[in-house]
């Protein structure tokens, strides 16, 4: 999943990243296809369970460079890189795991929260039954449109899930830029991996995400702030997915 032009209040404020955290993260979602996946995936678990908290966590990434992401298909006339930034976020998460991933493939995913008029899923490869049962992958194409502020930004995304083990694997790539109809609101790249995994105390879900947005609003936000937007708005689709895994609200 990668947000496009959220706006919350505050859940964690944005902290430097330990040492070869980031750097574990951006390789995880380079190597995603790759024989090694699953090496860099456990390194990436690992990072992960020595800062788990009981509060949400967010971590403040560098810029991307074209070089990062030459691999995966991405819009090339718009992209600024220097506006690339990225965030990690860890959270402890209510419910099943079980229930979480079935929940992933229904078709409608406008439910993380109002601002979403379309979201719409389709599986496009991989056995979902099979799946179910962490014994099979699967791949999916989603279409989204989202209104905020009376805008609206349609987009395609592709999202791709691989079982490790127990650990639930995940990358979201917007191949080409969307925009509103006046081309002056959008999402220009967007690269996401995410994980899930249990513990003893339950489900955690970290995701980490680079992207670009184009808004009429960016020179108003600084790289800072346009960075804890990112955080804040990771959040808010845990707690958007939560509330509809459970059937109750996020409570703080």
């Amino acid at each position: 999943m990668i947000p496009v032009l959220f706006l919350a209040c505050s859940e964690a404020p944005q902290q430097e990243p330990p040492p070869t955290f980031e750097e574990q993260s951006l390789l995880t979602l380079q190597r995603f296809y790759e024989a090694d996946a699953a090496d860099h995936v456990a390194a990436l678990r690992t990072h992960v369970e020595g800062l788990v908290d009981a509060d949400p966590q967010g971590f403040a990434f560098r810029a991307l460079g074209p070089e990062d992401v030459e691999m995966y298909e991405h819009d090339e006339e718009h992209v600024l890189w220097e506006r690339t930034g990225g965030a990690g976020v860890i959270a402890r998460m209510r419910g099943e795991m079980d229930d979480y991933v079935r929940v992933s493939l229904e078709a409608d995913q406008s439910f993380v929260d109002s601002t979403y008029d379309i979201w719409s899923r389709e599986v496009t490869a991989g056995d979902p039954e099979k799946f179910l049962t962490a014994d099979g992958d699967v791949d999916t194409w989603n279409h989204i449109e989202k209104t905020l502020l009376d805008i609206t930004i349609p987009y395609d995304m592709d999202k791709d899930f691989r079982w490790y083990g127990d650990t639930l694997a995940f990358i979201s790539l917007v191949p080409e830029a969307g925009f509103n109809p006046e081309g002056d609101n959008g999402i220009v790249v967007g690269f996401t991996i995410e994980l899930w995994y249990e513990d003893e105390e339950g489900l955690v879900w970290y995701n980490a995400s680079w992207s670009q947005l184009k808004t009429i609003l960016d020179e108003a936000i600084t790289f800072e702030g346009a960075i804890q937007l990112l955080i804040d708005g990771t959040l808010d689709y845990y707690w958007g997915t939560e509330e509809h895994v459970t059937g109750t609200p996020h409570e703080d």
